[in-house]
């Protein structure tokens, strides 16, 4: 769980980013449209929620793999880690999607594919 702390460290920061960047429009003019923004929040902070939702159940599952290797823990694997590690992939995959390349703490699939 190497990049935990990155990604929700992005969280704090993108949120930051996002509410200062409609700031100086609403300062400008009341009437400034910053729906986008609010979205794009609204959106982020709810992946994250669920990222960090998933990422405590992972983490519950792998302390319960039993320690005898063999058909019973690959069963459990199969049968909960897995499903687990899906659900964590549901949200962050959709975060990979809003956020900048940039302020990414992972590596994305192309890195994955054509630099590793």
């Amino acid at each position: 769980m190497k990049h935990k702390k990155k990604l929700f460290g992005l969280g704090i920061g993108m949120a930051a980013a996002i509410a200062l960047g409609s700031a100086p429009a609403k300062q400008a003019s009341a009437a400034a449209y910053t729906g986008v923004q609010e979205e794009l929040l609204v959106q982020s902070a709810d992946l994250l929620k669920d990222t960090k939702e998933s990422l405590r159940a992972l983490e519950t599952v792998v302390a319960e793999v039993p320690e005898t290797e063999g058909k019973e823990q690959a069963f459990f694997f199969m049968q909960k880690v897995v499903p687990a590690m899906e659900a964590l992939r549901k949200p962050v995959d959709e975060l990979e999607m809003i956020v900048n390349k940039n302020m990414w703490p992972m590596p994305s699939y192309g890195d994955l594919i054509f630099e590793v």
